[in-house]
């Protein structure tokens, strides 16, 4: 159930509106009913249907208006029927969806118009072909009105090669049988940066063809379209297109991501000298990083300020923030924290700052009683929080390292599968320090434990 009331100016007018509605799901069909009533004595009823008999959709809606203001219009008294299907027809092998529906108004001064239309679909390889049938007749109190209007469309959709292709053309079957339009239109995108789209046009009831091509590159900031149109009637058109997103929050930073509607994270990366996770005025700002939302990468590095803002993301859906730690100018430089979890809101970006520390490499091999390697142990780099902060795996002689490693204290066990599996003990009894003073930490030779035999289990197997 719901009530909405609200005060509001149409026109000159002011009215207070209230409406009420309640929606219930009966069977298979969901249904809603309301109505409306204005200050100026306007009223408004409506029901809606949505549900599935068998295989067929069926959508349908009425409404009832008297001297009542629609979709902010002057007042209206009308009555409007709609009803839809939508089912799939199955010929042979094939299955076309099929779609039909009408629609019924009548206004106050008597008159009528009644509107139907079907359409059907198939597809063939990578081409999807469509037909369109539209019937229009309008009614008024003497009798009939204008004749009716009968027209057929055909729509074709598909790939050749790189390039996506659209055709149509509509005929008019009644009042008189006449070609109409035709249309071809072509899109190819020749990178992640650059389209080209072309389209070619002919109204037969005006005797005039066109040709249009468009040019859309997209760079850092803004996404830039240069189109230029001709005609058969001497009429020529350039037209140039800019789509960006402000940021004024940044100093009015442009953005070819839509900021306003769509979520965004606004992150800088900074190298932390004094390891306290908060940039402080003299700490650098790293310039030319990837930042990674999700999986994806951003389209280009930080700027000279370390920042960059990244748009069109998900709102209010959580995403982790890092960095493609291969554009990192130096390589012994890592983030202090792998990733962060921020939550998007349209408009205001998610502000995220990623501090730079320095890193270091540990190196070591786990070995056997002989001196043998031990290969394939999954082994985990542990922080003083006890969360896992790297994982390697030993080469054939028990080798393993573990590369740009955060400035901290760590130990090293091996993961709990791998542990089982060669019946070794998971801790290996290393506490290890990584610093700037000692950024390569060499293990040496590692002997682990192995796990102990129990006596009762031991008794069996020497009697088998």
């Amino acid at each position: 159930m719901g009530l909405l009331a609200r005060a509001m100016l149409v026109g000159d007018e002011h009215l207070t509106f209230i409406e009420g509605n309640v929606r219930r799901s009966i069977g298979g069909a969901l249904i809603e009913v309301g109505a409306a009533r204005e200050s100026n004595g306007g009223m408004a009823a409506h029901a809606q249907m949505v549900g599935k008999i068998g295989t067929v959709n069926v959508s349908a809606e009425a409404l009832l208006a008297n001297d009542f203001h629609l979709q902010g219009e002057a007042p209206q008294s009308v009555r409007d029927m709609r009803v839809a299907l939508d089912a799939p027809l199955r010929i042979g092998r094939s299955i076309f969806p099929a779609h039909a529906e009408m629609r019924i108004t009548d206004h106050r001064d008597g008159t009528k118009s009644m509107t139907a239309a079907a359409r059907l679909s198939a597809n063939f390889d990578r081409f999807n072909l469509a037909t369109d049938l539209n019937y229009t007749r309008q009614y008024v109190p003497s009798g009939l009105g204008s004749p009716a209007e009968f027209s057929v469309g055909l729509i074709g959709t598909g790939h050749i090669g790189d390039f996506r292709l659209r055709a149509g053309t509509t005929f008019d079957v009644s009042p008189s049988a006449r070609f109409r339009t035709a249309e071809l239109s072509a899109y190819w995108s020749k990178d992640e940066d650059v389209d080209w789209e072309g389209d070619l046009a002919y109204d037969a009831l005006t005797h005039r063809a066109r040709a249009r091509i468009s040019h859309i590159r997209r760079l850092n900031s803004f996404a830039l379209a240069l189109t230029g149109e001709a005609a058969t009637d001497g009429s020529v058109a350039v037209g140039i297109n800019l789509n960006f997103s402000l940021d004024p929050s940044h100093g009015l930073s442009l953005s070819r991501r839509p900021l306003a509607q769509a979520g965004s994270v606004h992150a800088v990366v900074f190298r932390d000298l004094n390891d306290n996770g908060v940039r402080d005025p003299a700490e650098p700002l790293e310039k030319g990083v990837l930042v990674t939302t999700g999986t994806m990468v951003a389209d280009h590095p930080t700027n000279a300020s370390g920042a960059i803002t990244v748009g069109g993301l998900t709102a209010y859906q959580p995403i982790t923030v890092g960095l493609d730690q291969a554009s990192l100018s130096d390589p012994m430089l890592v983030p202090k924290t792998a990733l962060q979890v921020v939550v998007p809101r349209p408009g205001i970006p998610a502000e995220v700052q990623i501090p730079l520390v320095g890193g270091g490499d540990i190196e070591g091999a786990v070995v056997k009683s002989a001196e043998l390697g031990f290969e394939g142990l999954d082994l985990e780099l542990v922080d003083a929080s006890g969360k896992v902060a790297a994982t390697a795996r030993t080469d054939f002689d028990g080798f393993f390292l573990f590369d740009r490693v955060a400035y901290g204290t760590y130990t090293v066990r091996i993961a709990k599968d791998s542990a089982a599996s060669a019946k070794l003990v998971a801790d290996l009894g290393l506490k290890l320090e990584v610093t700037p003073d000692k950024a390569v930490v060499r293990i040496g030779a590692i002997h682990p434990t192995p796990l102990p035999v129990l006596a009762a289990a031991g008794a069996v197997q020497a009697t088998k």
